[in-house]
């Protein structure tokens, strides 16, 4: 978040605007002759609000709002800048013979099996996300159209209670392995609800569309004929698992994508006491 330096302009308010949200390739950094850091934590937003009568910054009263819009859309944009390398990987036939998913779906099994243990069986795993299609309006009787526009959004909806945005679950083959140091913490694997972390369904529709794109990348590659050991069911389910590894490193890099799932966990406060 970036807060212009006073002293330099002519006026004694500086404005609070955010700033290097977003990837560089969407947007550039905004230029002018000062600014400062706050924590990508929503009360620390908050906090600065009440200061800003000694500081000289005017504040915009949605300001907090607005910059979980920014790091939402950042999560789409990581997403879109892996499907974009990975549909040139197809165009190109690169790396196709190489192993190993960076996003697929669960079957529904292995997904009643994750809930069901509360436990995720994929040491490779970076984070599941939840994004099931969004359902036509009853009205129009359309289904909502895809945007990634940074403007604040129109259509978003409370966040659901019964849905946390996020949760952290253990990866299973610890739970099993008593060689383990009992020092060492457990590995665990984040968990995203897409209905509570992307209230906007135009947003939510534009990171739905993206993983379909990613997928229908990805078919190309050999690992198209995975079938999970014990499945007994095939159909896939609303959640995908992205993944990374050494296999994947030489396709695609998911590291933005995690990095940036988890500035938004951090930012509601749900992130704090896992770092």
């Amino acid at each position: 978040m970036h807060i212009p330096d006073s002293r330099l302009h002519p006026h004694p308010t500086g404005v609070v605007v955010p700033d290097g949200l977003l990837s560089s390739k969407y947007t550039n950094r905004h230029r002018s002759g000062g600014g400062m850091y706050v924590l990508c934590w929503r009360e620390a937003v908050s906090a600065l609000k009440k200061n800003t009568k000694c500081l000289k910054f005017a504040m915009p009263p949605r300001l907090a709002d607005y910059i979980a819009h920014l790091l939402r859309l950042r999560v789409v944009q990581e997403f879109e800048l892996l499907a974009e390398r990975l549909e040139y990987a197809v165009r190109s036939g690169k790396n196709r013979r190489v192993s190993g998913a960076i996003l697929r779906r669960l079957t529904r099994d292995e997904w009643i099996a994750v809930k069901s243990t509360k436990s995720v069986p994929y040491e490779n795993g970076v984070a599941i996300l939840v994004v099931p299609p969004l359902n036509k309006d009853p009205t129009t009787k359309e289904r909502p159209r895809a945007s990634l526009s940074a403007l604040p959004p129109m259509d978003e909806r409370p966040l659901e209670a019964s849905l946390p945005m996020s949760t952290l679950l253990p990866v299973s083959s610890q739970l099993v392995n008593a060689n383990l140091p009992s020092s060492l913490p457990l590995l665990h694997i984040p968990l995203y609800n897409g209905i509570t972390a992307f209230p906007s369904r135009s947003q939510r529709s534009a990171l739905h569309s993206i993983l379909l794109r990613i997928l229908k990348a990805e078919r190309f590659i050999k690992y198209l004929h995975y079938k999970p050991e014990g499945s007994k069911s095939s159909k896939a389910s609303h959640a995908f698992l992205l993944c990374s590894d050494k296999a994947t490193a030489r396709r695609g890099d998911a590291s933005g994508i995690a990095r940036a799932l988890w500035r938004l966990k951090m930012y509601q406060g749900l992130g704090w006491q896992d770092v």
